[in-house]
């Protein structure tokens, strides 16, 4: 007797296993995001309005690569083909634009005005700064400063005068010019290097 109520203690402990020890069930995997259907020919128009968009926005290049894409959906779509090629004439020409900006800029940070100016007229029609005319006319001022400092006065009010074409307003293009046209027949003074001295270069704006 004494055995036998050992064992069923023991078969007692055995069941009354704690609740912290028990097995507890797996979690059910996580339900996986569906996979975004494939590109397809269904997507041309979307990226033909996109593309149509970026354009319409001065970003040819980007354009041409939109339509890039939607003609690799849809090889044989002739008008997306006709869309491209015309992109890619406008992507040229803004391509060319903002490379003849840019090597303006260099220019001017150079202050080689006068080659900055060539870079800045030869920028196509359609693809100019707004503030182009400003800009020119700022160029054509600091190549007058530099001649005026030079002593070379009919140059310099040349180069005023261009500047006043763009700009009429711009006092300080007034006065320099008739400082120049003052000296071209005089000798220079203590008054004139003073002037001339505190004649500042612009900065490209």
């Amino acid at each position: 007797q004494w055995w036998s109520g050992r064992q069923n203690d023991a078969a007692q402990e055995q069941i009354a296993v704690p609740e912290q020890a028990r097995p507890k069930p797996k979690p059910k995997p996580a339900a996986q995001p569906a996979k975004p259907a494939a590109p397809s020919a269904a997507d041309v128009p979307a990226l033909v309005a996109k593309a149509q968009d970026l354009a319409e926005a001065g970003r040819a290049p980007e354009a041409v690569e939109t339509l890039q894409e939607a003609l690799r959906l849809d090889p044989n779509n002739y008008a997306v083909m006709d869309r491209l090629e015309k992109l890619k004439a406008t992507a040229r020409t803004q391509i060319e634009a903002a490379e003849k900006l840019k090597e303006a800029k260099e220019r001017w940070a150079q202050e080689d005005f006068e080659e900055a100016l060539r870079l800045l007229y030869r920028i196509p029609e359609g693809h100019r700064p707004a503030n182009l005319g400003r800009i020119i006319a700022d160029g054509w001022y600091n190549a007058g400063v530099q001649r005026l400092q030079a002593l070379n006065f009919r140059e310099a009010v040349e180069f005023f005068n261009n500047c006043l074409e763009q700009n009429p307003g711009d006092d300080a293009a007034q006065r320099a010019r008739e400082t120049a046209r003052r000296y071209q027949n005089k000798q220079t003074d203590d008054a004139f290097k003073a002037f001339a001295a505190s004649l500042q270069i612009r900065p490209m704006r």
